[in-house]
């Protein structure tokens, strides 16, 4: 078990990396504009509506477990990087008047905060 959390870790370790670079570079600017793309706005919405689905397969599986929106905790890095998504995502909503897509990913994203 030792080396399963010690391999976990330096997943973790590596991904946070990873997002403290993406946002300290340029290439933030490039997922900006990608979504901008209704294709790249439905890819972020799918990833995180994700959540949403494994919530419902919990349920089902454990009926025990309360209907609400469960709370996922993340890394503040991790949650810094959602939001930077989101946020351009949102803006490319307003400039379009594509409120649907907005209230879409409004609704999956709830119930994310930092740990």
């Amino acid at each position: 078990r030792m080396d399963r959390n010690n391999v976990n870790d330096k997943k973790k370790e590596s991904s946070l990396l990873a997002f403290n670079e993406f946002l300290s570079s340029g290439t933030n600017k490039e997922v900006e504009n990608a979504l901008r793309k209704p294709s790249a706005q439905r890819f972020l919405v799918s990833v995180l509506s994700q959540r949403s689905r494994l919530q419902s397969e919990r349920r089902q599986i454990s009926p025990d477990i309360n209907g609400d929106t469960s709370v996922s905790h993340l890394q503040p890095i991790v949650f810094e990087c959602l939001v930077h998504l989101c946020n351009a995502m949102l803006e490319a909503c307003i400039e379009d008047y594509d409120f649907e897509s907005a209230y879409r990913l409004l609704t999956n994203t709830t119930g994310f905060c930092t740990v």
